[in-house]
């Protein structure tokens, strides 16, 4: 395998890791021109998904462009999967060969049917060299681009990314930096001392759940937020099916900066008022006098993940390369 120096590689993980969040963040520009915000969780779960995998497939390609990531990664597991046991390989054959034989008694089955149309399935008989040789064409590039993008999105989760991370903050909603363990049970009444207490806790560990700017743990630098909010609560309860059934809408408070808290008292009271949150250095909403501070406490490791999955790739293939010297 042809060595690549670890400077180039750097400067590929650190170029793809540029492109992604550069991407993630007008994806986010453009969700919020388009008033895609979680205020419409289905909707923006799906704009998220697409700012999530045009980042992965914008910051994959720079990577490739620079150090040839594709190809490595292809070689690398191709070489590595050449060190599967004999006998587990064995097992695979038989199991391939069991499906085969079932296959072909359903074909049978289907012809005696007279429907003549049966497609020839032979998934598993498909071999690794024909797998990769498809990876690595530079005329169907769509299983590459399609593991990129699975591959990142398992990444992306792992790094604690959520369904609506990548998506604009509504303050009349829970936003994209909740968390359910940074939350707890709330009533209508106002939190108490011991629960403002836990709430900065909670702030400091996961930060606002609007903007995602982290503080110190000074009660007084946290808000905690009712969601649904006090007033859209009581509107909601006096719906005569929730009055008649006793059930009442069921409130958490969430973990809230004194800027966001100050954002959402003039979009409860008004209507008109701007309440959505977007989560870069250009935002439409950043704390005050400390935008740059703020844009830094609200960086999370999944913003990374674009360069993180190239700076895998890389290491997967220089970790081959080591064990190729060493045989």
């Amino acid at each position: 395998m042809r060595k690549h120096p670890l400077g180039q590689d750097f400067i590929a993980t650190a170029a793809a890791t540029s492109v992604f969040y550069t991407s993630v963040s007008l994806g986010q520009s453009v969700q919020f021109a388009l008033g895609i915000n979680t205020g419409r969780p289905v909707i923006a779960a799906a704009a998220s998904f697409l700012t999530l995998a045009s980042g992965l497939l914008l910051s994959w390609e720079t990577g490739d462009a620079l150090c040839g990531c594709t190809d490595r990664c292809a070689s690398s597991i191709r070489a590595s999967t050449r060190a599967i046991p004999r006998a587990f390989a064995v097992k695979i054959d038989e199991a391939t060969a069991a499906v085969d034989r079932q296959l072909s008694v359903t074909r049978n089955f289907v012809s005696r049917l007279g429907t003549g149309v049966y497609p020839e399935i032979s998934v598993l008989r498909s071999s690794g060299p024909e797998f990769w040789r498809r990876w690595r064409s530079k005329e169907d590039k769509t299983l590459s681009r399609t593991a990129v993008v699975l591959s990142g999105l398992l990444l992306f989760g792992a790094l604690g990314g959520r369904r609506l991370s990548l998506t604009p903050s509504n303050v009349r909603s829970i936003g994209a930096f909740a968390r359910q363990e940074g939350s707890f049970p709330a009533t209508m009444a106002y939190a108490s001392a011991a629960q403002r207490k836990f709430v900065a806790e909670m702030g400091h560990r996961f930060g606002c759940h609007t903007c995602g700017t982290r503080q110190s743990l000074r009660v007084a630098g946290w808000v905690a937020d009712h969601q649904p909010a006090r007033k859209y609560a009581r509107e909601a309860n006096m719906n005569l099916w929730r009055r008649l059934t006793g059930r009442k809408i069921k409130q958490r408070f969430f973990p809230h900066c004194k800027a966001c808290s100050i954002v959402q008292s003039a979009a409860v009271r008004s209507r008109s008022s701007p309440a959505v949150v977007t989560h870069h250095l250009l935002g439409q909403h950043n704390p005050s006098s400390r935008a740059i501070k703020g844009f830094l406490g609200s960086v999370r490791a999944y913003h990374l993940t674009g360069g993180v999955l190239v700076g895998a790739a890389v290491s997967f293939d220089h970790a081959a390369d080591s064990r190729g010297s060493v045989r």
